[in-house]
């Protein structure tokens, strides 16, 4: 669409879109129409014949046009739109307007058709266009002024008087436009006023229907709820009485049974009718004022639940419980009750409480303890036993875990086996086991461990689903000490016995070994003899004889090793030979501080002192080897009674404490497990032996004591000494002679080896002694028997083949219980030598022997002074 034709439509577009205003002006211009056509034949005829006799013909022809016009607008009006049609009427009434101001001037009725041609425009259009067609109309009426008062228009002389007069024209203007503007606003504000009342009768209108749609919608609402109220109602009863559950309608104000189901009348055993004449006192077998009470609680609003035991018409009584709530009934307020039976539950909770009872008492008088966790691990029960077992209250122990009571190491073992036995719960491989037996180690409140040996298996439901875990705990902590105590006896046992093997070898060399040196230290002495002072081979034989009581000090580590090394036994204070031998060793180690801690009423032991004073020193060098930058030796002795020595594998009684402890670099477990093992030693290729250690423990052993170490990487180490405590006083070793003291006497010279018994034989005749001589214990009691009268004593060697040298000295004795023996042997005091002694022998001689001691003691036979040990 073009400016033009969009002006156009904006110029003759209605100025409202009502459909009433367009209605009433449709109305309108019909009207007009219809009186146009009827009316305006006369006024067209009429014109058309004056305008002919005047001889202006084309008036005459659009007089009657315009009629034609007006006629088919009247006729055409449902084919042609409303704006064509009253543009028709308009456009016609305009040019018939303007023709009769062409013609007549001011004195027609020109100007009073305008009039009415700007106000149909106003009317049928609206304001806008009315004021378009009155300036179309000042511009007509402006150019027919012009033009007559100037002459370009021809005037009829009858019509010149007002036509030519220019303030006529002027004044008519003005008039006319006054007016044309009064009847243009007119029907504008008629409009207006026109569609503020059709605004508010719409309002109203709207307001109407939507009050009638509320209503409608409210009866309906009105409807449907009566209608859902029936099928409530409708539905309720049938829910009530189909229901499967006992149901009751109470009324509160009677305490009476104002309905009941189906299955209440099952159930109890009475007609509906009947029961619906019933008071509810006489089912519940309550007082009506308990039943009242009842009653007043399930008002509050809040659904009531109840127990009671109800009596039925058979006269059985069963446990039930209720629910009851508020419910209005045909505008009536009732007491809604739900029965159900719970005789069989109550039967089952009377069973559980007895079950739980038989329970609790089985739990509390049980030798074992009886606990139970949650799948969290979380303590839900503990018996006595538990408690008493590790010190927690059953209420502490509610909120532990077995985090809280295990050491690490077991927690860890329990943890894994129940992650396993949680992952077979869940795996559809395998099941998990009923009950899993684990030993672990529990922490008492004190800070104690207690040993327990648990039972463990899942809790389950009916479905089989675990729910918690049920454990059995036994205390085996004294069962665990035994084990621990047997299995460290075992070891001990096992090393004893190991070393009893290699000690029956070592103690065999060191007998053949002490005979050998025996012959070396005999044959030196001899030579000694003739010999000044001054004689250059006599610091050679002190030499040899040196080096044989080196050797000699080799075979007594040997025979100490072999649990066999006690030579002579005595009371003994161990402060003397602790504190001895550490000056000797501090004269060496001056980078090594001693650190002294010696008790002074120390009680008195009876030992071999040259072993212990080797066991020390061989502990000293150990500490010395681990502190070899220097460092802290500690010695402590102190007085001890052990009321249950088996831990330290020694009987109770008095014993005597001795500590040796370093600053060094310690040990680790496997190394201390080894120290007291033949051969062992932490020391380079060629720097050890290996036997210092096992050397200590054999003596200690073979001293009836028990030694012990604690170490640890970085912390040095520490040995512990237990000596049995002795009774007797202590006894000072004499000095001895200064030189050897013989005699005449007759002596029989038993021995099986062919070296010592010419070295000795010679050694004895150097003494002045007369000598006889047998290479067994067959031919001694021969020679004895047939010289006896004739010997004074006997030197009997104790290791012999055939007939040893404790049945020979039997034998000896059974000839002549007098008889005097000095047993001389390669081996200890101890075992064997011991036995003898103890059965009357004189004397004993170490073998090997120089001849100051060989003479000390066959003097002190002789002379009738018999010892524990010479040589």
């Amino acid at each position: 669409m073009n400016v033009s034709a969009k002006n156009r439509n904006f110029l003759f577009r209605p100025d409202s879109d009502r459909p009433e205003v367009e209605e009433f002006r449709r109305t309108v211009l019909n009207r007009i129409l219809f009186v146009i056509s009827l009316l305006g034949l006369p006024a067209a005829g009429i014109g058309a014949v004056q305008s002919w006799m005047q001889g202006r013909w084309v008036f005459s022809v659009l007089y009657l046009g315009l009629y034609g016009i007006f006629l088919s607008g009247t006729f055409a009006s449902r084919r042609l739109p409303y704006r064509v049609r009253a543009l028709i009427l308009v456009s016609a009434l305009f040019l018939v307007s303007f023709s009769i101001l062409l013609r007549i001037g001011m004195s027609g009725v020109g100007m009073q058709l305008l009039l009415g041609v700007c106000f149909l425009s106003a009317l049928l259009y609206g304001m806008r266009t009315g004021i378009l067609v009155l300036l179309i109309c000042i511009a007509a009426i402006s150019f027919v002024a012009v033009g007559m008062t100037t002459g370009f228009i021809a005037i009829y002389p009858e019509h010149m008087l007002t036509s030519r007069s220019a303030m006529a024209w002027i004044t008519g203007l003005f008039i006319f436009t006054m007016l044309v503007a009064v009847m243009v606003i007119a029907p504008e504000m008629l409009r207006r006023r026109i569609e503020e009342s059709l605004d508010v009768l719409e309002e109203q209108k709207k307001e109407a229907e939507e009050a009638n749609l509320k209503l409608q919608q409210e009866i309906q609402a009105r409807k449907q709820t009566e209608e859902g109220l029936r099928e409530s109602e409708e539905l309720y009863r049938n829910l009530f009485d189909n229901h499967a559950a006992v149901k009751l309608l109470i009324d509160p104000e009677t305490a009476g049974i104002f309905d009941a189901n189906r299955a209440a009348v099952e159930y109890y055993g009475w007609p509906l009718e009947q029961l619906r004449r019933m008071k509810v006192s006489e089912i519940n077998m309550l007082s009506p004022e308990e039943v009242k009470g009842a009653i007043e609680r399930a008002k509050t609003g809040r659904q009531f639940r109840f127990e009671f035991r109800h009596r039925r018409a058979d006269g059985t009584v069963r446990d039930i419980e209720g629910f009851s709530s508020r419910i209005r009934v045909k505008g009536k307020d009732l007491l809604h009750s739900i029965i159900h039976d719970i005789t069989a539950r109550k039967e089952a909770e009377s069973a559980l409480r007895d079950s739980e009872e038989r329970f609790r008492r089985l739990a509390e008088n049980a030798r074992d303890g009886i606990w139970t966790t949650d799948l969290d691990l979380r303590f839900t029960y503990v018996s006595p036993y538990i408690e008493e077992m590790l010190g927690y209250t059953a209420e502490e122990f509610l909120g532990m875990s077995p985090g809280d009571i295990l050491t690490p190491a077991s927690l860890e073992r329990c943890m894994q086996i129940f992650a396993d036995e949680q992952a077979a719960e869940k795996s559809t491989n395998r099941a998990p086991l009923r009950s899993r037996i684990i030993e672990v180690e529990h922490v008492h409140k004190n800070g104690g461990f207690v040993w327990g040996e648990i039972k463990v298996t899942f809790l389950r439901d009916q479905a089989g689903r675990a729910t918690g875990i049920l454990g059995f705990t036994r205390d085996i902590t004294e069962r665990k000490r035994v084990e621990e105590e047997q299995e460290r006896l075992k070891e001990e046992l096992n090393r004893s016995r190991k070393l009893e093997s290699i000690g029956t070898l070592a103690g065999g060399i060191a007998h053949d070994f002490n005979n050998l040196l025996t012959g070396i230290q005999g044959h030196a002495s001899l030579m000694m003899l003739g010999l000044p002072e001054n004689h250059p081979h006599r610091v050679r034989l002190q030499y040899i004889q040196e080096q044989v009581v080196s050797a000699s000090s080799l075979a007594g580590q040997l025979l100490g090793f072999a649990r066999g090394g006690r030579y002579e036994v005595k009371p003994t204070d161990m402060n003397d030979i602790v504190g001895k031998t550490a000056d000797m060793f501090g004269r060496t180690k001056k980078e090594i501080v001693i650190r002294r801690s010696l008790r002074p009423d120390l009680w008195t032991v009876e030992v071999d002192r040259s072993q212990m004073e080797q066991v020390f020193m061989n502990l000293y060098v150990n500490a010395g080897h681990a502190m070899p930058g220097g460092g802290e030796l500690g010695l402590e002795t102190d007085n001890v009674v052990l009321e249950d020595g088996r831990t330290l594998s020694l009987a109770p009684g008095h014993y005597v404490k001795i500590t040796v402890s370093d600053t060094g670099i310690g040990m680790d477990d496997q190394t201390r497990e080894r120290i007291f093992d033949p051969f062992f030693t932490t020391k380079g290729m060629g720097r050890g032996t290996g036997l210092g250690l096992a050397t200590v423990y054999g003596i200690v052993k073979g001293h009836g004591g028990a030694i012990n170490v604690a170490s640890r990487p970085g912390r040095g180490t520490t040995f512990v000494i237990h000596l049995p405590a002795s009774q007797k006083a202590v006894v000072r070793e004499a000095a001895p002679q200064a030189t050897a003291t013989g005699g005449a006497e007759t002596i029989l010279l038993v021995d099986d080896e062919t070296l010592v018994l010419n070295v000795a034989r010679e050694m004895l005749q150097v003494l002045g002694y007369r000598v006889l001589r047998a290479g067994s214990g067959q031919e001694a009691v021969a020679v004895y028997h047939e010289r006896k009268d004739g010997i004074d004593m006997v030197i009997l060697d104790m290791i012999m083949p055939g007939m040893s040298g404790g049945e020979t000295f039997d034998r000896l004795r059974e000839i002549d219980p007098q008889v005097r023996v000095l047993l001389s042997s390669g081996y200890s005091i101890d075992g064997a030598a011991r036995e003898i002694l103890d059965r009357g022998c004189n004397g004993f001689l170490q073998k090997p022997f120089q001849l100051e001691q060989m003479a000390r003691s066959v003097r002190s036979v002789l002379d009738g002074k018999n010892e524990g040990r010479t040589g």
